[in-house]
């Protein structure tokens, strides 16, 4: 698989809620970081998917594109839209 199918498989799995597709993707030495969760590495960085996906009430839709892939690194524009809080707002 070429890294643009690997991330086309990623993130198509994201919007499906398929914790285990997007798994699949990642190398077993992954290092993620984001604001809400910091660094997480290896199995951390994977069971951070399971854990939000299998959390997600109602429907998860994800749009991306990709926008650059090499050898080194893919970039990826992608927007998430989910309801979220006690009144159930669309969230972006």
């Amino acid at each position: 698989m070429n890294h643009k199918e690997l991330l086309h498989k990623f993130y198509s799995s994201f919007s499906d809620g398929n914790a285990q597709g997007m798994i699949a993707c990642y190398h077993e030495d992954i290092i993620f970081q984001d604001p809400a969760f910091g660094i997480l590495k290896g199995d951390r960085a994977k069971s951070m998917w399971e854990m939000l996906l299998s959390k997600k009430n109602g429907k998860l839709s994800i749009s991306y594109d990709i926008l650059e892939v090499n050898k080194e690194y893919g970039k990826v524009k992608w927007t998430a839209t989910y309801k979220y809080g006690p009144k159930k707002k669309n969230r972006y």
